[in-house]
């Protein structure tokens, strides 16, 4: 009897437990699977691919250019130099890398806002042949704050631009040991064209004449030293709108 009592005993532990650790994976189970279901959620959302297609016109709807503008931007440029000193120096070329933030609104068809941008340059250059001088020139950054104006066209807005340029150029005279470093300002206007790509990209091509003014720089020989610096940007890319 006792060995059947010992039986019986074990019997009922092991039936009381075993519904208690199913009991407990069950638990586990759920509490897991509400854990990881945001998560799964936040990877789904994460990446949106519908961003990368073309939206057709039913997709997109009525399309209204109001909105602000926000757009990364680089480029290989040549800054071309003018002035009796701007003679002293090649054209200087180099990388420019920066982006620009703006604000458009449409009424009706016409599309009015502003924009400004400003970019880091690795563009540098140096004497012209035939100079005594050795000479370096850098343009350290540059950027504009400009006005548009344009005429949208469902999906397309064609516009005009112009505003403000500055720069900061410095010029070198390893010859001498010396340098200076100026802030020049002048004006930039041009024009261009979008078409709505998709409800976030915009495609854009542009031409901007940049003129940045002139200073005079204590780094080059007296009686040359008034420096004019232009740009002529063609840019082709893309800009995000909300």
């Amino acid at each position: 009897k006792g060995s059947s009592g010992v039986s019986v005993s074990a019997c009922n532990r092991i039936s009381i437990m075993a519904p208690t650790n199913r009991h407990a994976c069950t638990i586990a189970a759920i509490i897991l699977t509400a854990a990881l279901a945001p998560a799964r959620t936040a990877c789904a959302t994460e990446i949106d691919w519908n961003v990368f297609y073309p939206a057709s016109d039913a997709d997109l709807g009525p399309v209204n250019f109001t909105g602000l503008i926000l757009g990364p931007e680089f480029g290989f440029e040549n800054l071309n130099f003018n002035g009796a000193g701007g003679k002293q120096l090649k054209t200087a070329d180099g990388l420019r890398i920066g982006g620009e933030v703006g604000y458009d609104w449409q009424i009706n068809g016409l599309v009015i806002g502003g924009i400004t941008d400003l970019f880091w340059t690795g563009i540098d250059g140096r004497q012209t042949a035939g100079q005594v001088n050795e000479l370096r020139s850098n343009l350290n950054y540059y950027g504009t704050v400009r006005g548009r104006a344009g005429y949208a066209f469902g999906r397309a807005l064609v516009y005009g631009t112009g505003g403000l340029a500055y720069s900061e150029i410095e010029i070198e005279n390893r010859t001498l040991g010396v340098k200076d470093t100026q802030t020049l300002t002048g004006w930039t206007a041009g024009g261009g064209i979008e078409y709505v790509y998709n409800q976030k990209i915009t495609l854009r091509a542009e031409y901007t004449r940049v003129d940045f003014g002139s200073a005079s720089f204590s780094s080059l020989p007296a009686g040359g030293r008034d420096v004019g610096a232009t740009f002529d940007l063609i840019k082709i890319g893309t800009v995000m709108r909300w």
